[in-house]
């Protein structure tokens, strides 16, 4: 008996270099977010936004709203994971907490892509503080809020 084996050639199998497998094809291909769009907005119009938007809110923590200085919005900080709005020196009190539980950026500083941008939309204040009223959270000091289990479900939520 005589047994003949025919495998499917990848794409790519005659490139100049030597394949490693399929996952090469994976890797050669564009990584494309699933949040393009045909008019995607440039990251200073991005950092504009997020700029208005904080001027019009305040810190999901302490709910400081108001700057003396008026290039530099208050909240000028917001926790990525959370989707929350934060003003000075309650994002001191974020980056101690740990990038797994609250991942503190600069809006003026941080280079914003249009995916940032979403995630902060998605996410915002108020549905974070709806979100944490309906656990019976908001009252809870902030390090115990943003390490509680319902935290944790709603930065998966957020994710998604």
């Amino acid at each position: 008996f005589f047994f003949f084996f025919f495998f499917q050639a990848e794409d790519g199998i005659r490139d100049v270099e030597r394949s490693r497998g399929l996952g090469d094809v994976y890797k050669r291909q564009g990584r494309t977010s699933k949040f393009k769009t045909a008019m995607e907005p440039n990251p200073k119009s991005i950092k504009t936004k997020l700029i208005q938007t904080a001027s019009k809110t305040s810190c999901c923590d302490c709910g400081t709203s108001s700057s003396n200085c008026e290039d530099k919005p208050n909240p000028s900080y917001v926790s990525m994971n959370n989707g929350v709005f934060l003003c000075d020196l309650c994002a001191e009190k974020h980056k101690a907490f740990g990038e797994n539980y609250s991942f503190v950026r600069s809006i003026a500083d941080y280079d914003w892509s249009y995916d940032c941008y979403l995630y902060m939309d998605l996410g915002a204040n108020e549905n974070f503080k709806a979100f944490m009223t309906k656990y019976a959270l908001m009252e809870e000091p902030p390090e115990n809020r943003y390490r509680a289990l319902a935290a944790e479900y709603y930065r998966m939520k957020v994710l998604l």
